[in-house]
């Protein structure tokens, strides 16, 4: 981002709040500590954290990329996470984690999301929302299937299949 905005001659300010607004996304960033040149790129970093993890966690194959993550950690020696189900078992705490996130660090911009539906769509329903809690069910309900596989029960986007592909 920075080579580009340079190479068009933008002001340096853009790059040090762009740079500002992109750190938003860091899970583990602290967004208080970030020194933001003002309310409105702080606001719109918040925004787009909150995109960020409403777009991925409203996926509806979000569930299955998981698998892909568990194995992507894996490779990168990430410990704490011996198997695919227990990694999705974790997975629980960190849709708590995002909630709180979202509510603290993020400013609860994520309120603004059921008047957009409304003011768009015509819809009375944040519809992240609504996919996040079903992907949220549905991983308790895998969870708790002790008759079938958790790979059983994750079909969408052939994520299994391209898994069994690589051998994984």
């Amino acid at each position: 981002m920075t080579k580009y905005l340079r190479s068009r001659s933008y002001p340096e300010r853009y790059s040090l709040d762009g740079t500002d607004m992109l750190n938003c996304t860091g899970l583990t960033v602290k967004i208080r500590e970030i020194g933001f040149s003002s309310h409105e790129t702080e606001i719109l970093g918040k925004m787009l954290g909150t995109a960020d993890l409403l777009g991925q966690m409203a996926d509806r194959t979000y569930l299955e990329k998981l698998l892909f993550l568990y194995h992507e950690f894996r490779e990168g020696e990430v410990p704490n996470y011996s198997t695919e189900i227990e990694f999705l078992q974790k997975s629980v705490a960190f849709y708590k984690f995002t909630q709180e996130r979202l509510a603290t660090d993020l400013g609860g911009v994520s309120k603004y999301m059921a008047p957009h539906f409304k003011s768009r769509w015509k819809l009375e329903t944040d519809l992240y929302a609504v996919a996040i809690q079903c992907n949220q069910e549905h991983l308790r309900r895998i969870l708790e299937d002790r008759k079938n596989g958790h790979r059983e029960n994750l079909r969408r986007g052939n994520v299994v299949e391209k898994l069994i592909k690589r051998g994984l």
